[in-house]
C-alpha cells in the first residue's frame, strides 16, 4: 500500500510539474523578459534534477509520466 502511494504521488507530481513549466515556456515566448526566462529555468532545472535522480536510482521515467520526455529540448 506505501509503495502505490509513493508511486501515485511521483506520478501526480511529475505531471504536475511538466504542466507548469510547459505553461511557464508559453510564458516565456509570449513575454521573453527576465521573470519568465527565469521561471522557466528554474523549471528545468527542477525536472532535470528529478530526471537525473531517477537514472541513478533505477526509477522509470515512466513512474513520473516522463516516458518520453527531454528535459533540454523541451524546456530550454
Amino acid at each position: 500500500m506505501e509503495e502505490e502511494v509513493f508511486r501515485n504521488y511521483l506520478k501526480d507530481l511529475g505531471t504536475l510539474l511538466r504542466e507548469q513549466a510547459l505553461q511557464a515556456k508559453a510564458e516565456k515566448i509570449k513575454n521573453p523578459d527576465q521573470y519568465n526566462v527565469g521561471r522557466l529555468m528554474t523549471f528545468h532545472e527542477i525536472i532535470s534534477l528529478m530526471y537525473s535522480q531517477c537514472e541513478a536510482f533505477g526509477i522509470p521515467l515512466s513512474a513520473l509520466g516522463w516516458a518520453n520526455i527531454d528535459p533540454d529540448k523541451e524546456y530550454l
